[in-house]
Parts: C-alpha cells; sequence; structure tokens
C-alpha cells in the first residue's frame, strides 16, 4: 500500500457478451466474476478501497461500454491504483488495443493490472517480460471473436430466411407468442393505436397533428407501454414521455404491419465494420409471417398518398445529427430539409413548450461548430508532433509514388524489349507484315498509357518533395485533421454535444482526449 496517499484503490471489472447474457436480470456469470475477484482481493490486499464497474451485454471487440469508459475515466483522474479482471478477454478482445493499455497506457498512469487466471500480474516483479503470452492469449481471444461473430450473423441470417422472428424487442403492437418464441401475435390495446395512425393518415391528419393530437389526448407512447410491463427501465426526458412526427412515420411505413417480415435492411462494410443502409430493392421479405394489424390496400393507400421516395432511406445523414440537442427539454433536434434546411425541436410542434428551439439555421451552425472545431483542436493537439507525424505520412506518400513511378519505368522498358524482339521475328520471316503491325501498334499503345501514368506519378513526386521540405501551413494541417470541412467522422472525434438554446446560441461540449 501507498504511504501517505490513502486506501489502496481497487477497481474489479466484469464484462459478460449479450450473447451470454441470461433474460432478466443480471447475469450468473457476472455473480460468479464478481465473486472470483472479491475472493482473490481479500487474499491478496488489506486495507484497501473497493470499486466495481460492470458490463452486462457487451461485446469485448471494442471500448464503447459504459462501465470501462467510466473506469477509463478514473483512470485518467489518477482516482485508480489497480485493476483486477478474471481475463484478458474480459477486459478486451482486440489483442492490438489490450496490448497497449497492458504494455503502454496502465504503466504510465502507474496503474497495476491484474488477470485472475491468467496468473497475470503487472506489479509482480517476477514477470519481467509476459509480452509473448500476453499477445499470444489476446490474439486467441480476438480470434476466438470474430469467429464467433460470424457463427452467430450467420446463424441469424438462416433463421430470418427460414421465416423466424429473431429480434429480442417486437414492433409496437405485437407480442412474442408463448408456445413459439420465434413467432408474432397482435397485442390489442397497441394495435388500436396502430390502426387509429393510419385511419387518421387517410384522413389527412399529418405526422405532427397525429403527434399534437394523441399528446393533448394523453395517449399512451410505446415507451409507456413497455414501462407498464417492466420491459424498460428508461426514464423520459424533462416533461415526461410524447409522441413525436418521426414516431408516427415510423409505425406508417413499417411492413411488419401488413404481416410481412422484413430483413437484411442493412450490411455491414468490411472497412470500420459500420453498419449501411441498402436499398428498399435488396431487402429480404418474409410475406405473410404473422398476423396483420393492417391490410394491404390500406396499406398501400397511405403509401402513395404520403408520397414515399424509393430513395428516402438513402438520404445521406447531416453531420450534426444525433450531436444537435435542444436546451429546453434535451431531446435531439431534426433536421427540416428544403432549400434553407434548419434544425428545429421535435417537442415544440407537437407540445406547447416555449422554451425548445423553434429553428436554428443549419448553415450558421455548421459554420459555428466547423470554426470552434478547428480552434479547439488547435489548441488541444501537440502541433509539433502531428507537424511530425504529417512529414512522415507525406515522406510514405512520397516513397509509394516514387516506387510507382520506377515500376512503370520497368514496364515501359520491357515493352521496349518487346518492340524489338517483334521486329527481329519480321527481319527474319518469322511472322507476316500485318502480324507485325498488330503487335506494334498494341505496344505503341500500350507505351502512350505507361507514358501518362509516369507523367502523373512525377507530378506527384514533386509536389510531395515540396510539402516535405517545408513547414506545413494551417490549412494544411487542418486538411490533415480531417477539418477542412464538417463531416460526420470529425464530428464524431471530437463532439460529444451541441446544446442549442431557444434563443438560438450553441454550447459545445468536447470530449474527453484518450
Amino acid at each position: 500500500m501507498r504511504e501517505g496517499k490513502g486506501k489502496y484503490r481497487i477497481a474489479l471489472y466484469m464484462r459478460l457478451s449479450r450473447e451470454d447474457a441470461k433474460d432478466g436480470g443480471e447475469s450468473g456469470s457476472i455473480r460468479t466474476q464478481r465473486m472470483l475477484l472479491r475472493r482473490y482481493v481479500e487474499a491478496h490486499f488489506c486495507d484497501y478501497e473497493e470499486l466495481e464497474f460492470c458490463d452486462d451485454g457487451y461485446s469485448g471487440t471494442n471500448f464503447n461500454r459504459p462501465g470501462v469508459m467510466q473506469l477509463l475515466s478514473l483512470v485518467r483522474e489518477m482516482a485508480v491504483d489497480c485493476i483486477v479482471v478474471k481475463d484478458f478477454s474480459r477486459f478486451s478482445r482486440d489483442y492490438i488495443d489490450l496490448g497497449d493499455y497492458i504494455q503502454q497506457i496502465f504503466p504510465f498512469m502507474g496503474v497495476r493490472f491484474i488477470s485472475v487466471n491468467d496468473g497475470f500480474d503487472s506489479g509482480d516483479g517476477k514477470q519481467t517480460a509476459p509480452e509473448l503470452d500476453l499477445y499470444f492469449k489476446s490474439l486467441l481471444y480476438d480470434l476466438y471473436s470474430k469467429d464467433l461473430s460470424v457463427k452467430v450473423r450467420t446463424s441469424l441470417a438462416a433463421r430470418k430466411k427460414r421465416g423466424q422472428y429473431v429480434s429480442a424487442n417486437c414492433p409496437f403492437g405485437y407480442k412474442k407468442d408463448p408456445d413459439d418464441r420465434h413467432a408474432l401475435m397482435v397485442r390489442e390495446e397497441e394495435a388500436a393505436v396502430v390502426r387509429r395512425i393510419f385511419q387518421m393518415t387517410l384522413k389527412g391528419h399529418t405526422s405532427f397533428s397525429i403527434a399534437r393530437q394523441f399528446n393533448e389526448e394523453g395517449v399512451k407512447t410505446p415507451a409507456m407501454f413497455r414501462r407498464e410491463r417492466g420491459e424498460t427501465g428508461r426514464q423520459p426526458k424533462k416533461g415526461g414521455f410524447i409522441w413525436y412526427p418521426a414516431v408516427i412515420c415510423r409505425i406508417l411505413r413499417s411492413e411488419v404491419y401488413v404481416g410481412d417480415l422484413v430483413y437484411g435492411k442493412t450490411v455491414k462494410e468490411s472497412v470500420g465494420g459500420k453498419n449501411r443502409p441498402k436499398p428498399r430493392s435488396e431487402w429480404g421479405r418474409y410475406r405473410n409471417h404473422h398476423e396483420p394489424i393492417i391490410d394491404r390496400r390500406t396499406f398501400d393507400l397511405v403509401q402513395e398518398g404520403r408520397g414515399t421516395a424509393k430513395g428516402r432511406s438513402e438520404e445521406k445523414t447531416h453531420p450534426l445529427t444525433g450531436y444537435a440537442v435542444c436546451g429546453g427539454c434535451g431531446h435531439n433536434l431534426q433536421l427540416h430539409r428544403g432549400s434553407a434546411p434548419y434544425f428545429f425541436c421535435p417537442c415544440r410542434p407537437v407540445s406547447p413548450r416555449e422554451e425548445c428551439v423553434r429553428k436554428m439555421d443549419a448553415a450558421s451552425l455548421e459554420q459555428y461548430v466547423l470554426f470552434r472545431m478547428q480552434s479547439h483542436v488547435w489548441q488541444t493537439v501537440d502541433r509539433e508532433e502531428m507537424r511530425l507525424k504529417k512529414r512522415r505520412a507525406d515522406q510514405r506518400k512520397l516513397e509509394e509514388w516514387q516506387e510507382q513511378g520506377r515500376e512503370l519505368k520497368r514496364k515501359m522498358a520491357g515493352l521496349k524489349m518487346q518492340k524489338t524482339r517483334a521486329y527481329e521475328a519480321f527481319s527474319a520471316g518469322k511472322t507476316t507484315d500485318t502480324a507485325y503491325r498488330e503487335t506494334a501498334l498494341r505496344i505503341a499503345a500500350e507505351e502512350e498509357f505507361l507514358a501518362g501514368k509516369l507523367a502523373g506519378a512525377q507530378l506527384q513526386v514533386k509536389l510531395l518533395q515540396t510539402k516535405v521540405c517545408r513547414e506545413p501551413g494551417t490549412a494544411e494541417m487542418l486538411e490533415y485533421f480531417g477539418l477542412s470541412s464538417l463531416t460526420g467522422e470529425s464530428v464524431s472525434e471530437w463532439v460529444e454535444r451541441i446544446v442549442v438554446s431557444c434563443e438560438g446560441s450553441p454550447g459545445i461540449q468536447w470530449k474527453v482526449l484518450h
């Protein structure tokens, strides 16, 4: 124990993936992990303060977990002395991230790391070279996790094609059949609300007017129904649960209400692992899968009346969507598209709240956020280090273009040899005049193509040589950071959220650098 610095602060971290989690309550595996860790700490430490962090139902392939993020936040604040886990995979299944934390970050922060089942203790002086064992085990965890993920996705896809409903949650208006958890049954009280939404739409009501009328009448929202059944502990934001036009629209365009099971709406990108929406024409459908709430004629009439565009689902998402929130009620602002797009609070049109944002010009907010983000990044990062990184990146590009130029020259030399051999064969009477001319024309065309590519490569080499030799300016550095324009990626990296007041003045909360 450290003298003069209070009790030794030990953090117990437990995690269980969603695939293994049990329905309802805390998972048994979490209880087992807690018991194991507490027994270990009691046997090896005295006079300590115990902290506990848990992620039940979260994957270990990334750090987007509330428990581990809270733990790492305390590590940054120097409020943790030791972290104890059951095994390496509980903390992370990504062997690169795991190695970085155990070999670099935690030692730098003075944090001891213990993996009970792996027999690893970074504070044990006997373990002077644990790298090989650590990386081998964490690599196995990483490969196991990726293999398990592929098997789970393949199994789910096969079940969906067979017409099985595999989602944990049911659509509003339905419940799972008690005799078959892969089948849906109508939940009559909720279905009545769905039917009323479609009938009101046929009579000419808009999603805004339906939401406003429902809020005035006190019609229960989907979240309120789920809370009454004890299916969610979600707490309402300021003013309670209310109906939103977006919820009405989502119900109106859902094919589940005509009895069809729709699947395969997204595809995971190979780079980045993000889910990308697929065109409606590529969705999978299992018709007449369950009892319908709405007949097909009514559904089709509603779609025609609403003018549902085929390409609507493929509209580009605004970079500030999901980050701009109303300072009055805390809900996410929505974007109104058009010739002069603007953000507005969805609560204001459907519920009388004067403190909510009525209108915030999207272009003005974009410019403000971009300017503030550029200033924040420029003041936050180590500019000398980033200039060095940029030079190294430019140097790597320079070397790549130089190698490409050398490869093009080798190909051109090869064509020259081919042309010489073709002429020699023609001179010796081994080929006809027609064959020789065809070969010569082909080689000349290839030479012209390669000469054009070589000229482009040489121009890139000259430009990069100039960049490498001089000090990069502010504009170049901002472009290197991806901050020359506002993008979803740059906002996601630096911004936590943007709070807009009813007067239209925004305030930005920045993400804490890891």
